[in-house]
């Protein structure tokens, strides 16, 4: 398969494991007994136990749920911003790569792209057992798909430069 192939299917594929992680119920996914084992009675479980988080119409009381619960809870949360930025990164990449549009162009494609993704997984989240859409976790999916965005002109940056480089120009190794 050639580069530009692979590079198509790449966003496709972590569409699918969104979906594969949006389509299982709470029961499956969560990870408080072993998060509880792990953070013990140390410090940081004192400080998560006297957490409140506030999201949307969720709250996460860390003293009446306790330290895990608040762990997890952001765990969930920064694992929603790196499947969208992971999301962001493959689409503007794949985006540049088939249709050639200018930077601008190609960023904001991939930023209404992801946004209207992430609109679709809270949806489809009506359907799970033991799940829900939460509007704000659209507003999260898309600053990680803008995440990724800027990861994706730093890599880009970085291999200019790197061009630049070899071709007689600037000759410092980065």
């Amino acid at each position: 398969m050639s580069k530009p192939a692979r590079v198509l299917w790449l966003p496709a594929a972590v569409m699918l494991l969104i979906f594969l992680f949006s389509s299982q119920s709470y029961e499956q996914q969560t990870i408080k007994k072993p998060l509880a084992d792990w953070l013990g009675s140390g410090s940081i479980s004192r400080h998560l136990s006297g957490l409140t988080i506030h999201y949307g119409s969720q709250t996460v009381d860390g003293k009446t749920e306790g330290s895990a619960a608040v762990a997890e809870f952001l765990l969930r949360k920064c694992a929603h911003l790196l499947e969208y930025a992971i999301l962001g990164f493959c689409l503007i990449w794949a985006i540049r790569t088939f249709l050639k549009p200018g930077l601008p162009k190609a960023a904001a494609a991939a930023v209404f792209a992801s946004a209207g993704y992430a609109s679709l997984d809270e949806f489809h989240q009506l359907f799970v057992k033991d799940r829900g859409p939460h509007p704000e976790d659209v507003l999260l999916d898309t600053t990680g798909a803008l995440i990724g965005l800027l990861c994706y002109i730093g890599w880009e940056k970085l291999k200019a430069r790197r061009m630049k480089a070899g071709s007689g120009g600037d000759r410092r190794t980065l």
